[in-house]
């Protein structure tokens, strides 16, 4: 349930951003093909299973869900990514203000400037 609920956070912050700065798109191609894979390979070995085909898929339902739950998500995010492309281009003059896009370790001098 952790790892199925695990995109709904991002989503949500994107949606109320209007915005995936910051987000690194290569982390979800990556999580994509994981997920995408593992599913696969669950789905592949099915029909070359001679014991009960039922049985198998129960044992593995649990991640089954998990991973095509996830990329399924996964497919949101990238959906967002693809949306608020065209929204980021075009406010990319406008500073965000928040702890999220403030440097970690600065000089007094360079702070003075935020």
């Amino acid at each position: 349930m952790f790892y199925l609920s695990s995109r709904f956070p991002q989503l949500y912050k994107n949606f109320k951003r209007q915005s995936t700065e910051g987000t690194s798109y290569m982390l979800f191609a990556l999580a994509m093909m994981g997920n995408g894979t593992y599913g696969l390979s669950v789905i592949v070995v099915l029909p070359a299973l001679t014991g009960s085909k039922q049985t198998f898929i129960l044992k593995h339902l649990a991640w089954l869900i998990g991973s095509l739950g996830v990329l399924l998500l996964d497919f949101f995010v990238t959906a967002q990514f693809i949306i608020y492309r065209k929204n980021s281009s075009g406010k990319t003059s406008k500073k965000l203000k928040g702890p999220e896009v403030e440097p970690l370790l600065c000089e007094e001098e360079e702070l003075s400037r935020f």
